[in-house]
């Protein structure tokens, strides 16, 4: 009996250590450096919209640079400069890393806050006139996200996703069919990202059947599917953001989509984002798609759905408030 309880002791205890040696890091600071190239398209916020192609072509060298290395990055699913040049074009997070054998540092790269947020081929420019690609609209092979990689993968206890207008597995709802969850969860699979959690809001109603329709069994233990519309009232327990508190922390590793395309509920749950410590520091990553005064995407695709006294320097500002804070705010198609 002694023998087999101090097998079972040592076990334990190296079972223990295993747990320990995987969270034996941790983060404790996160800086952003935005490239030249993102500061220079902040600077020229006004010229995007009234003289779009003009700033356009004068671009053409640098935008060149940023979607060869957009390319490349993504080609190899790591979010990690490869080639000299490339910081001229390319955002930086600097993160500051203690662990049990000492202190270090690691730098990663994300897409810079340029243009409209989008792929800089959603709207191109021909002889002065410019042109909105249907296609290029919903690009996302433009945004450099996370991956095991980056240290808050590496060293989170749970892999959390929320998602507000989640429509269903196989497709969106937009007018352009959208982005579907299927494409999240492959995106990041390839990423070597898994989420124990998968909790969904949906404003649009929606049959069980229709829910459910595609969900790999093996996906249901992590997912959780609100067929209602969600709440920023930030007394509600129901908020979205109250109920990604009360099941993560800090060590967590989070990815908070928004997209419900409404236009002032979606800028409420920003706000409360950047102003309470509580939602901002479980939160890791971020997509959302402002619906701002663009007059190109506006023709094309929001119609009656932009805010028109929300201007694109607002929209750059509360970004790069985002990713001050330590989020990867990215724009959504």
């Amino acid at each position: 009996l002694y023998f087999v309880c101090l097998y079972l002791i040592r076990n334990d205890a190296q079972a223990s250590g295993r747990h320990e040696h995987r969270q034996h890091c941790v983060v404790t600071e996160k800086i952003y450096r935005p490239s030249p190239l993102e500061e220079s398209s902040h600077r020229s916020a006004a010229r995007w919209i009234n003289d779009y192609c003009g700033k356009w072509e004068e671009d053409s060298k640098p935008r060149h640079m940023l979607l060869k290395a957009v390319l490349s990055i993504n080609e190899h699913k790591s979010a990690e400069i490869r080639q000299n040049g490339w910081e001229s074009v390319l955002s930086q997070f600097e993160y500051s890393i203690k662990c049990r054998s000492g202190n270090r540092s690691a730098v990663r790269v994300v897409e810079p806050l340029y243009s409209t947020l989008r792929s800089p081929l959603t709207i191109s420019c021909s002889e002065g006139l410019g042109s909105v690609s249907k296609q290029a609209v919903m690009n996302v092979d433009y945004f450099i996200t996370t991956d095991k990689y980056v240290p808050g993968v590496q060293y989170a206890r749970n892999k959390i996703f929320i998602d507000l207008g989640a429509a269903l597995w196989s497709g969106g709802d937009g007018p352009h069919g959208g982005l579907s969850q299927q494409w999240l969860i492959s995106h990041y699979i390839a990423r070597g990202i898994h989420f124990n959690r998968w909790i969904l809001w949906e404003a649009k109603p929606k049959v069980g059947d229709e829910i459910f329709a595609g969900v790999p069994h093996s996906l249901y233990a992590s997912f959780q599917y609100m067929n209602v519309a969600c709440t920023a009232d930030p007394e509600d327990p129901a908020n979205p953001l109250n109920v990604l508190r009360k099941i993560a922390n800090e060590h967590d590793f989070v990815v908070f989509k928004l997209d419900i395309d409404d236009s002032e509920l979606e800028r409420q749950f920003i706000s409360q984002i950047l102003a309470n410590p509580s939602y901002h520091k479980v939160i890791d990553e971020l997509f959302w798609e402002p619906h701002y005064y663009e007059p190109y995407l506006i023709k094309c695709c929001w119609k009656g759905r932009a805010n028109t006294s929300f201007s694109l320097s607002e929209v750059y500002e509360t970004f790069t408030n985002l990713r001050r804070l330590g989020i990867w705010a990215h724009g959504w198609p």
